[in-house]
């Protein structure tokens, strides 16, 4: 793996904890969802048979899945916290930290830093290119 490989590779650690975020919200939604269509169902089934349906345990398990997501989210504030932070105290251009906030922190698109600095499209790329070697050289120290 290049440096510049490690670089983004390291800056990249908040866009993975927000995917990782965002997968267990899902799962979470979808448990919730669910939740609702089936607990009536339970309900009408322990009047006609001998089987409790309990749906504690289904609680217990959407409760920690809440949990997680909890832990996740923190998860995620703290990699942005600590990259941004990290990209604050390097000695470089404001133009390239920007880039590189905008790209890693705020995780915005190409089209949206170009505008938000007012450059080229062009300009934002070899900004990113020299605050990936600057990033790079500052991971090995």
């Amino acid at each position: 793996m290049t440096k510049i490989d490690e670089a983004k590779e390291y800056l990249q650690q908040v866009y993975k904890a927000k995917q990782v975020c965002l997968r267990c919200n899902a799962d979470l939604e979808e448990l919730r969802a669910t939740s609702i269509m089936l607990i009536p169902s339970y309900k009408e089934r322990t009047g006609f048979s001998n089987i409790k349906h309990d749906t504690s345990d289904f609680i217990s398990k959407l409760e920690q899945q809440e949990e997680e997501m909890e832990r996740l989210k923190l998860e995620w504030l703290n990699k942005r916290i600590e990259i941004k932070s990290f990209l604050n105290n390097i000695n470089m251009s404001e133009n390239i930290k920007n880039v590189l906030i905008l790209r890693y922190v705020s995780l915005r698109k190409w089209e949206e830093i170009a505008c938000s600095i007012n450059c080229s499209f062009r300009w934002v790329h070899t900004l990113h290119s020299q605050g990936l070697s600057i990033v790079a050289k500052k991971i090995k120290n």
